[in-house]
C-alpha cells in the first residue's frame, strides 16, 4: 500500500468485473470529505435504504478502481447515482474499503469506547490499533467463482407421466457454483431486508449469485460429474434451488462464503487493569463516525 497527499493506493481483495470485463483490483481512495459527511448525516436515508446509503458512502471515498473513474461519475450524478464499478464491488471488499479509507483519513486508531473485561469485570477505554488487523486469504482463487459440494442437494421429483417431465427432473443436483455477492446484489434485493430477517435476506442474495449447478455421483467407484443443469431450468426453479435445500446444505454454502478473502475484524485488546486479552469485534460501519 502506498499513501500520498493526493490519494491512497492499494488493491481490493477480490476485485470487480463490470459487465463481464476483466477483473480489476487496483484501488485509489479519496479522503473523507464534506460529501462523505453529508451522506453520513442522512440517517433517515440510511434507515430506509441501508445498502443504497452504503453505495453512496463508498462512492464518495473511491477515486478510481482500475480504469473506472468512480468519484467523477458519482459527482456527475450530483452524488445520487451509485456508479457501476461500485455496484460490482464484492461485499468483502466493501468492508475492506471502509477500513482502508479510515486509515487514509483518520489514521490507524479507532475509538471503540468503554468495554467491560470478562475477567476483572472492570471497564476499559479502548482505542483500537487498526494496523494489527489481519487479512484472511483463501487457499483457492475465489474471486470469480467457487464450488460447493452439497450433502443432499436439490431434487425435483419426476411425475408419473414421462411426457410431461423435463430432463433435469429426477436427478440430484448437488454441486453449486457461486460468484462473490456484491453491493449491487444487496441493493437489488434491499426491499426484502430487515434487521430481524437477515438469514433469509442473505440467502436470497446468495441465490442471486448462483451461476451454475451440476449433478455429481459415483460410477464404478469413481466420483465425477454426471450432468449440467441447463440455464432455462435454473431460471424456472429460481430461488427454489436454494430455499428447498436442507439446513446442512445451506450451512455448507454459508461456510463457503465465509472462506472468501476478508479482513478479520476481531481485535485483541490487553486489559489495562488485569492484562487479560479482550476479544472485540470491530464494526466496519463505524470506521466513519456519524456527523451530528
Amino acid at each position: 500500500m502506498a499513501s500520498d497527499i493526493y490519494g491512497f493506493k492499494s488493491e481490493l481483495l477480490l476485485g470487480i468485473s463490470v459487465d463481464g470485463g476483466e477483473r480489476e483490483k487496483s484501488l485509489e481512495l479519496r479522503k473523507s470529505s464534506s460529501v462523505t459527511e453529508t451522506i453520513l448525516a442522512n440517517e433517515n436515508y440510511r434507515g430506509n435504504h441501508p445498502f443504497q446509503w452504503m453505495g453512496r458512502l463508498i462512492s464518495s471515498l473511491i477515486e478510481r478502481i482500475g480504469e473506472h473513474e468512480v468519484y467523477e461519475e458519482f459527482r456527475a450524478s450530483k452524488f445520487r447515482k451509485v456508479p457501476k464499478a461500485v455496484l460490482a464491488i464484492p461485499m468483502r471488499d466493501v468492508d475492506f474499503v471502509f477500513f482502508l479509507s479510515h486509515m487514509h483519513t483518520h489514521g490507524n486508531t479507532l475509538d471503540m469506547g468503554k468495554h467491560r473485561c470478562s475477567e476483572c469485570r472492570k471497564n476499559d477505554l479502548i482505542e483500537a490499533d487498526l494496523s494489527t488487523l489481519k487479512v484472511k486469504r483463501s487457499e483457492e482463487d475465489m474471486s470469480s467463482e467457487f464450488g460447493v459440494q452439497l450433502r443432499t442437494g436439490f431434487l425435483r421429483e419426476a411425475g408419473s407421466n414421462p411426457q410431461e417431465n423435463l430432463p433435469y427432473m429426477g436427478k440430484v443436483w448437488n454441486k453449486y457454483f457461486f460468484r462473490p455477492v456484491t453491493l449491487g446484489d444487496h441493493i437489488r434485493h434491499e426491499e426484502y431486508y430487515s434487521p430481524n430477517n437477515r438469514v433469509n435476506f442473505n440467502m436470497r442474495v446468495i441465490g442471486d449469485a448462483l451461476v451454475r449447478v451440476e449433478s455429481w455421483g459415483e460410477v464404478d467407484g469413481v466420483w465425477h460429474k454426471l450432468a449440467d443443469l441447463e440455464e432455462g431450468s435454473m431460471q424456472m426453479e429460481g430461488m427454489e434451488l436454494v430455499d428447498s435445500l436442507d439446513s446442512a446444505d445451506r450451512g455448507l454454502i454459508r461456510g463457503a462464503f465465509a472462506r472468501l478473502p476478508h479482513l478479520d475484524f476481531m481485535y485483541t485488546h490487553e486489559c489495562n487493569h488485569c492484562s487479560s486479552d479482550m476479544k472485540l469485534d470491530v464494526d466496519p460501519t463505524n470506521f466513519h463516525p456519524m456527523v451530528k
